[in-house]
């Protein structure tokens, strides 16, 4: 799968060498330079300078030749915006990091096809005090699906954990 992945933090770190290990053909667009140089000596990835909200950018990258969006910045709104946009270029499906668990919902009205909240997948793995995870307990990105199928859904929980 084509992925573009908007975003070169820790999470977007995380998802790319998951997504490179899972043998997709990943893309990483950030909008500091710096980070776009980093990533392109220390990864083998593609790597763009640009803007997800910029038509001109995605555009540019040929938006419509990928098959999966995600964006996941620290700016919600502009991760939803990013994935909104990118699906009507073409992208198939899409994912937005979110931070505000109440805006899933919207995102999923809006046409974006998964969210991503650490925060929850925080509160939700049991972190201690000092904010690391209790020992045993898995850490998660708090991926929610618009589309899951009841399969899919049952099997949700054991995706997780791994």
């Amino acid at each position: 799968m084509k992925v573009l992945l908007v975003g070169a933090g820790n999470i977007g770190k995380i998802l790319m060498k998951e997504l490179k290990a899972m043998r997709h053909e990943v893309s990483v667009m950030d909008h500091s330079a710096e980070v776009c140089e980093e990533l392109a000596k220390d990864f083998d990835v593609m790597v763009f300078k640009g803007d997800m909200t910029n038509l001109d950018d995605l555009e540019e990258l040929r938006i419509n030749k990928f098959d999966l969006f995600i964006a996941v910045t620290g700016d919600e709104s502009n991760n939803m915006l990013g994935c909104v946009l990118a699906k009507d270029m073409g992208v198939k499906k899409s994912i937005a990091r979110i931070h505000d668990p109440r805006l899933a919902k919207m995102a999923n009205k809006l046409g974006i096809t998964n969210t991503i909240c650490p925060e929850i997948a925080a509160a939700e793995t049991g972190k201690g005090d000092d904010g690391e995870p209790r020992e045993g307990e898995p850490a998660g990105l708090g991926v929610e699906s618009a589309d899951l199928s009841p399969e899919e859904r049952e099997r949700k929980p054991a995706l997780e954990a791994q």
